[in-house]
């Protein structure tokens, strides 16, 4: 795992356990203490969303529940991973709904979509472990290993995701960015949310919620 700035937190999501990742000790603690109950219901329905094109999103169930705007819908030609970018409404994405400050801040949810096509399966059977040199990050361990189709797809859809994410954000520092996704999507996002944090390290600091079965 790629070393991050103090502020940033990873979540890991599995089907049962719930787990925070906190740099810089790495520290392992219930993330419901982080998330409302409500709020993970949310970006699970945003990465079950990001399954769907814009056009088709609000025939599903849970596209009225999570009152998310989805704004940008981008896929990397090369392996095929896709995202949503959503835009939250004020307490969609709280920690603490009797918290102004909070609710008022922007919020942007970013939407991995998992395994949907024979492409994305491919990229799942890469899983030899190769060296984590082609995440955005300087002060990487030259030890580290990483999943070499995730690595993959994760540089490709950050590629198509981070020209979108600077046009949003504009500059604001005051905007939350959540890495949200499942399977596939969540290595992506997990991955996707390293890229990020390098190119903003004392900027917008994201957290990667990110749902695996």
């Amino acid at each position: 795992m790629p070393r991050m700035s103090s502020n940033t937190m990873l979540l890991a999501i599995a089907t049962t356990t719930i787990y925070l990742l906190q740099q810089p000790m790495f520290t392992l603690t219930s993330a419901f203490n982080t998330y409302s109950e409500s709020t993970l219901q949310r970006l699970a329905q945003a990465s079950s969303l990001s399954y769907l094109s814009l056009d088709k999103m609000s025939s599903s169930p849970y596209y009225e529940k999570c009152q998310l705007q989805p704004l940008i819908q981008v896929v990397d030609a090369e392996s095929e991973s896709g995202a949503t970018i959503f835009r939250a409404l004020p307490k969609n994405i709280d920690d603490n709904d009797n918290d102004d400050h909070e609710s008022n801040t922007q919020k942007i949810i970013v939407a991995c979509r998992g395994s949907a096509n024979p492409k994305n399966f491919g990229t799942n059977l890469k899983f030899n472990l190769v060296p984590a040199n082609r995440l955005s990050q300087n002060d990487i361990p030259e030890d580290a290993l990483v999943h070499d189709g995730f690595q993959s797809a994760s540089v490709g859809l950050w590629k198509e995701l981070s020209q979108p994410l600077e046009k949003l954000l504009n500059g604001d520092d005051d905007t939350e960015i959540v890495f949200t996704g499942h399977s596939l999507g969540a290595a992506t996002a997990l991955l996707c949310a390293t890229h990020y944090n390098a190119s903003h390290k004392n900027q917008h600091q994201p957290s990667s919620s990110s749902s695996s079965s």
